[in-house]
């Protein structure tokens, strides 16, 4: 059983966990979608800010969600985690998992420090690659605006990064974090600017939970529907596989060397 931590101490029990969380989820004759079943592995990549969300927010326990649209639901998540980093990640774990479709949840870190409009393109470029013809869901980026100020500025050009990149790649589509998370009450960031309370968490999983299922929605009505009708001279299209019909939710949490309990990277 996980005990919520008090308010003033998530950052810690974020920062400091160290230990690979599996949940196996079964997912019997659950049907959504308009009586669609569900379909495919979607792969979660994300840094602090997932675990965060997984653990304390219960992300991974929100079957009744994600069940309505996903057989299997794959959680690789590591604190410190950079999108630099998850490029690898993704190109590995899309192939040990056989995912279908990711969901990303990175680039906080990166924008630590300065970063450039171009450095945010090949960023981003990096891990679309990764990804190949899969569907791809990102969510984006947030900052409180104290401690540091210039934070949500860098925020701002990488969103405007992330949105360019969808006309380069039709596979992408955008979970808008930053326009759907509005701080108040206990639902907040905490001092840092970057990590979030208990409640904060929550409402992230809850944010994730429902993009998900609205991205399953997208691939079957959107990406799938424009690919059979630009392709003219085959009948190939991006129709995401059934999987197995148990759903394993699996949290991969380890501690970066670096960070320590007082650290702002996620």
């Amino acid at each position: 059983m996980i005990h919520r931590p008090p308010r003033r101490d998530t950052h810690r029990v974020v920062a400091s966990l160290s230990v690979v969380l599996v949940l196996t989820l079964t997912m019997l004759g659950t049907h959504g979608r308009a009586g669609a079943a569900p379909a495919g592995t979607l792969l979660v990549v994300g840094d602090s800010l997932t675990v965060g969300a997984s653990v304390l927010g219960k992300f991974s326990g929100s079957e009744r969600t994600v069940r309505a649209s996903w057989k299997k639901v794959v959680v690789e998540a590591k604190v410190g985690r950079t999108a630099r980093q998850g490029a690898s990640i993704v190109a590995t774990r899309v192939r040990s998992t056989r995912a279908t479709a990711v969901m990303v949840a990175l680039g906080t870190n990166d924008l630590m420090g300065r970063r450039t409009a171009r450095e945010a393109r090949a960023l981003i470029d990096a891990v679309m690659s990764a990804a190949g013809s899969r569907p791809v869901l990102w969510v984006n980026i947030e900052f409180g605006t104290l401690p540091a100020r210039e934070r949500p500025a860098r925020a701002r050009m990488f969103n405007t990064e992330l949105r360019r990149a969808s006309t380069r790649w039709p596979n992408l589509r955008i979970a808008d974090w930053n326009r759907s998370f509005t701080p108040k009450g206990r639902s907040r960031f905490l001092a840092d600017g970057v990590h979030l309370t208990t409640s904060g968490y929550g409402t992230r999983a809850e944010f994730y939970a429902r993009e998900a299922a609205s991205f399953r929605t997208w691939i079957d009505t959107v990406l799938n529907s424009t690919t059979t009708t630009s392709s003219t001279t085959t009948s190939t299209t991006s129709t995401v596989p059934e999987s197995t019909t148990t759903v394993e939710t699996t949290s991969t949490t380890t501690t970066d060397p670096s960070s320590s309990t007082t650290s702002s990277a996620p």
